[in-house]
């Protein structure tokens, strides 16, 4: 059964804010995005603190800015949530007790927190600064799909891109500092996962389980970053909000011998219900079901297919 997702997700200027003006034009570009329609929305990390995050020659992070989880940031982001009926996942500074992290809130369609996903792999400077290492590589399941989460510096640890993939991820998003292009395409091919960035600088993209770009930000196609909503700030008149449909009831197979004739036989089943992409260099077929009266897996099932993510896994 076809499964599409409309996932949006924005890249944000290297800009000296306030926190409350952050939110505010936050909260201005959730307005924008609702034009979209998007099932989910993805903002960078640290979005929400001031750049440079504190005068030269002092800890890199300002931890005054920090806020706890719930709590009147996730609230106002919850708000527009539930008034556009969408996710938000919301990267911030966390304040648990007397512990800080880097953390990003998933908040759903009711704008309640539901889960979140504190930075695994923080840097020097934030761990000299007074952020923890989370210890968590949590799957969270949303009413379409499931999602997993990485923040900035873990997408250079294979271990947790596989466990994630391994439970089931659909979707990794990356909010981050850095764009980290290269990653991102690579763990969408290697892993066979969706794969949305949302970057505090140019060059968010939207990548599909093939490594293909479906959307990016930095002013080239997928961008919506024109002048016509005078509401944001000037400094902000040119955030893209980026956004692209993924179809979740897609999987990639390795194409051997075997799955050539499967492959043939699905097509001769079940026809324009499903959609067969090739790959032929790489040896690979994306296998996605276009058609409400077929699953993907129900297919995977008659035909015995074994998925490129269950082949690596054996």
């Amino acid at each position: 059964m076809v499964r599409p997702v409309q996932v949006c997700t924005v890249e944000w200027p290297r800009k000296r804010r306030t926190l409350k003006e952050n939110l505010e034009q936050g909260l201005l570009l959730i307005e924008e995005a609702a034009f979209l329609k998007p099932d989910i929305l993805c903002f960078p990390e640290y979005f929400l603190s001031p750049l440079p995050l504190v005068p030269v020659g002092s800890p890199f992070i300002d931890l005054s800015t920090a806020s706890p989880i719930p709590g009147p940031i996730t609230d106002a982001i919850g708000e527009k949530a539930t008034q556009y009926n969408m996710y938000a996942i919301c990267p911030m500074l966390e304040q648990d007790g007397d512990k800080f992290y880097n953390t990003a809130a998933l908040i759903d369609r009711r704008g309640k927190v539901v889960g979140k996903y504190r930075k695994s792999y923080p840097t020097i400077d934030e761990l000299k600064s007074g952020i923890r290492p989370g210890v968590n590589e949590e799957i969270f399941n949303t009413d379409f799909g499931k999602i997993g989460v990485l923040i900035c510096f873990d997408i250079q640890y294979p271990p947790l891109v596989e466990t994630l993939v391994r439970e089931g991820a659909e979707i990794v998003f990356f909010p981050a500092e850095f764009p980290a292009q290269t990653y991102v395409r690579g763990i969408a091919w290697q892993y066979a996962v969706n794969v949305v960035s949302s970057i505090r600088e140019l060059g968010s993209q939207i990548v599909d389980l093939t490594g293909q770009v479906v959307a990016q930000g930095g002013g080239s196609r997928g961008g919506r970053g024109g002048e016509e909503h005078s509401a944001r700030d000037e400094s902000y008149s040119r955030i893209p909000v980026i956004a692209a449909e993924l179809n979740l009831d897609s999987k990639r197979f390795l194409y051997e011998l075997d799955t050539s004739e499967k492959v043939r036989r699905i097509s001769q089943k079940y026809g324009r219900q499903v959609e067969i992409r090739f790959f032929r260099p790489d040896d690979e077929i994306v296998i996605s079901s276009i058609s409400n009266e077929v699953t993907l897996d129900q297919i995977i099932r008659e035909f015995g297919l074994e998925t490129k993510m269950q082949y690596i896994q054996r």
